[in-house]
């Protein structure tokens, strides 16, 4: 099924052309290129570096006449970053948008000569606060299908599941903030599902059940040792809404998930990583 979804990421693309290039980066099949042809009001700005005849329009410089230039995988050719430069550097008015899988975010480090020629953004999977979801059937169809736009959108829950298989077989910020997403295990057995970090501060803790449940020990004791941190107990099916005595928020989390509401705020003083804290 074709992705008839607009993607969150549209609107910053737009907004951050006017001034630089933008590089896109996020996992395969996630929607990049998807988007990117959206963004276009002529298709023949489109160049894939994997296909040969766009390969050869890059190398001999015969690009199209086109507002929007797209690169999709210009990664790959060896001499990107100083294409790009010297394309940039003429300031013909042309907007440059390139898109890549995570290698692109890797590759762009390391006497990065772009420096302060581009914005980076990064396209996660569909979520619960993109596609709008407010009930209980939703949620359950985006943790059964996942978030990316091919087998969510899929009719069959059978082929999600194999699209799904197929894909690991084969093998998760916009707003530039040093953001990390860890869990918490130490040696006494103590797990914490989720622990957000920023600059290696942690700012959230999250655990997360499927029903109503009282708040988990190792999430009492993980937030007296980071009492600056917000906790959270979310479930997916449960009704429970309440905070502790403790400091201890116990929620939905079709509730938490939803715009605004489970925004992550700028943490205070910054640490390094405690020990148990693991990727």
């Amino acid at each position: 099924m074709a992705n008839p979804l607009p993607r969150y990421l549209a609107a910053q693309i737009g907004a951050d052309l006017k001034r630089k290039m933008v590089f896109v980066s996020g996992p395969r099949q996630v929607g990049k290129t998807t988007l990117a042809r959206r963004l276009l009001a002529d298709a023949a700005g489109y160049l894939n570096w994997d296909i040969p005849e766009h390969r050869d329009a890059i190398l001999r410089g015969r690009l199209p006449a086109t507002e929007l230039l797209v690169f999709d995988e210009l990664h790959k050719y060896r001499q990107w970053r100083a294409f790009l430069k010297g394309l940039y550097d003429r300031q013909d008015g042309r907007q440059v948008l390139v898109t890549g899988s995570g290698r692109l975010d890797y590759y762009r480090h390391g006497g990065d000569s772009l420096q302060g020629r581009y914005h980076h953004l990064r396209m996660h999977p569909l979520s619960v606060a993109e596609l709008g979801i407010d009930d209980p059937p939703g949620l359950r169809r985006l943790l059964d299908r996942g978030g990316f736009p091919e087998p969510y959108l899929s009719e069959s829950p059978d082929a999600a599941q194999r699209w799904s298989r197929e894909y690991r077989a084969r093998l998760i910020d916009m707003r530039g903030r040093e953001l990390d997403l860890r869990y918490f295990r130490d040696v006494d057995g103590r797990e914490v599902d989720f622990v957000i970090t920023e600059r290696g501060a942690p700012t959230h803790l999250l655990e997360v059940k499927w029903s109503d449940r009282p708040p988990d020990r190792a999430l009492r004791y993980l937030s007296e040792r980071f009492p600056e941190a917000d906790a959270y107990q979310l479930s997916a099916t449960g009704t429970d809404d309440y905070r502790t005595p403790d400091g201890i928020r116990v929620q939905p989390a079709l509730q938490f998930l939803r715009p605004g509401v489970g925004r992550l705020r700028r943490a205070g003083a910054v640490r390094p990583v405690p020990r148990g804290f693991r990727r």
